[in-house]
């Protein structure tokens, strides 16, 4: 689009006077002859440093879904409809502001579920000895899981359990829990990537409809 390049210029430099985001680091980059851009490179980017994304129209739709797919669990993504510098520089205000708010917000349920996992495996609770398991009382204590969720601690261990992924003991009539070392690549997905195999247990985690901040996914790392 002719005279692009020179509007994200002058956005930037305006934000760079800006005292909200003059210790912001903003990152550019074009598209190819096609309207499109490489969807690995902007999640490098992403995942090494943490911020929003800001597309200008008219970039290809398929990509765009890709990023904002592969990048739902750790940033936002914007599309700016740009006719001078003036609308770049409101676009990436509104990015700063949300992702400063939050964004992105995910079910909390998925969350928690993810964050169980991470405790067990840095626990090394893989079940197969007394020390193996961890007692339900202590998953929303520390070491990664808020006790804010402690309200659906049981639950979610439950759906976990429910789905193979854990595996379950009683003990002094108090139940405990550990990781299935038969599902050991599925768990370490989770951890790793938030990436769930079992579409029906990502479903109904995901219709949980209150919602947390997805920084929290990576505090708790």
């Amino acid at each position: 689009m002719p005279g692009v390049t020179d509007w994200v210029a002058e956005a930037v430099d305006l934000l760079r006077h800006d005292s909200v985001l003059s210790d912001w680091e903003i990152r550019r980059t074009t598209y190819d002859d096609q309207n499109s851009f490489s969807v690995l490179d902007l999640v490098s980017q992403v995942c090494w440093r943490c911020g929003p994304v800001v597309l200008v129209e008219k970039v290809q739709t398929k990509p765009t879904e890709i990023l904002r797919s592969r990048l739902r669990f750790r940033s936002i993504v914007l599309i700016v409809n740009a006719a001078d510098s003036t609308d770049i520089w409101n676009g990436l205000c509104d990015a700063r502001k949300r992702f400063e708010s939050g964004e992105p917000f995910l079910p909390r349920k998925l969350v928690l579920a993810i964050l169980i996992v991470r405790k067990l495996i840095q626990g090394h609770y893989w079940g197969g000895k007394d020390k193996g398991y961890m007692y339900l009382a202590d998953l929303p204590k520390g070491r990664g899981v808020s006790e804010e969720f402690a309200d659906i601690t049981a639950e979610v261990a439950n759906m976990l359990l429910l789905n193979g992924l854990l595996i379950k003991k009683p003990s002094k009539r108090r139940p405990k829990y550990a990781l299935n070392p038969a599902r050991k690549d599925e768990v370490h997905a989770i951890a790793d990537t938030t990436q769930f195999r079992n579409r029906v247990l990502y479903d109904n985690l995901a219709k949980d409809r209150n919602e947390v901040s997805a920084r929290i996914l990576d505090t708790n790392r």
